[in-house]
């Protein structure tokens, strides 16, 4: 899958949703997540624009994420994103770390 990624900064949420509301955005989980990112100890993967994450998502699920730059046009990065669900968080946690 392809992501189009922008980040800002926002100091008021209400116009926000207003504006999400307005394009009938769905909420589609909430909660709080835990996040790990892997690297080697040279940092080899962002070296070559990559990102490797562990995510549990509280009830939501485990998944493992690989992130590669595409390049960027303006504000916008261009990733390609490639997941995969996770039965076990702290088995691939340990996997991950052993490499």
């Amino acid at each position: 899958m392809e992501e189009i990624e922008i980040k800002f900064e926002v100091s008021d949420f209400s116009g926000a949703r207003e504006k999400l509301k307005e394009f009938n955005a769905k909420l589609i989980w909430s909660g709080r997540e835990k996040s790990l990112y892997f690297d080697t100890s040279r940092g080899r993967l962002r070296s070559e624009g990559k990102v490797l994450r562990l995510r549990n998502q509280g009830g939501g699920g485990n998944s493992l994420t690989l992130k590669h730059n595409l390049g960027k046009s303006g504000r916008f990065k261009k990733r390609e994103e490639l997941q995969v669900q996770v039965d076990d968080f702290d088995l691939m946690k340990t996997i991950l770390e052993n490499l």
